[in-house]
């Protein structure tokens, strides 16, 4: 019975561990990506931003998609990907109207993501 009972309470412990790791970890990342969407915004506000510009936001994200697969799902990096493509578009077409919208999804994007994983009891129970 004890044997039964400290191996319930080790995964228990494994469980919280992991999804504490997962947590930090893809917050992390999410902060990283929205500090760069954010800067490449302001960037397209003011009609300075260049396709290079798109294009270091979008080697970050290729960096830490890499990763992100385990803990996100497909879809959201899915969408991210797509809206970061049709930015970088606009981007090089200099239509920086356009752009901007694609750029304050991402930016949404990544608020939202790392609010569903977040341990609170609307997504626990």
């Amino acid at each position: 019975m004890w044997k039964t009972l400290s191996g319930l309470f080790v995964s228990l412990l494994l469980l919280v561990g992991l999804s504490i790791y997962e947590i930090r970890y893809v917050t992390t990342a999410m902060d990283r990506i929205r500090d760069a969407a954010i800067g490449l915004f302001h960037l397209t506000e003011e009609r300075c931003a260049t396709h290079e510009d798109g294009n270091a936001l979008r080697l970050l994200w290729e960096a830490e998609k890499e990763t992100l697969h385990i803990w996100v799902p497909h879809t959201s990096i899915e969408n991210i990907d797509y809206h970061l493509n049709e930015a970088l578009g606009y981007l090089y077409q200099e239509n920086y109207e356009d752009a901007l919208p694609k750029l304050e999804v991402i930016i949404d994007m990544t608020e939202t993501i790392t609010h569903s994983i977040a341990l609170l009891p609307g997504n626990v129970f």
